[in-house]
């Protein structure tokens, strides 16, 4: 399993994004590896990083990858659980745990056979 969470440092570079993404994809399913996309959450919603996560969105469509709105989620969190940024990418250790558990959540669902 690959979960990917990336888009803040690829938010200039949205053209190469998605074909990087792409290759991705494709290198991991050729090794019988399942991805799932994750789209990162930031603090600054004003640094362009909605193009980069639209480019992960159309990549997980057009590539049927399992996404997960993991912006939305910590987002959710803020102010309610404690404190989550320590500036305007990076989370705090409560931030890390809310993110991981997010995650792994996410990944355990989608793997669990179904009766």
């Amino acid at each position: 399993i690959m979960a990917v969470n990336l888009s803040a440092n690829d938010r200039h570079a949205c053209e190469s994004y998605g074909p990087a993404l792409e290759s991705l994809v494709a290198r991991a399913r050729g090794a019988g590896v399942k991805v799932f996309f994750f789209l990162e959450a930031v603090q600054n919603r004003e640094d362009g990083i909605g193009k980069a996560h639209k480019v992960m969105q159309e990549v997980a469509g057009k590539h049927r990858v399992a996404i997960s709105d993991l912006d939305a989620f910590i987002r959710k969190n803020v102010g309610v659980t404690g404190f989550i940024w320590w500036d305007l990418h990076h989370l705090t250790s409560w931030g890390q745990h809310l993110a991981g558990d997010y995650i792994w959540r996410q990944i355990r669902q989608a793997v669990q056979p179904r009766p």
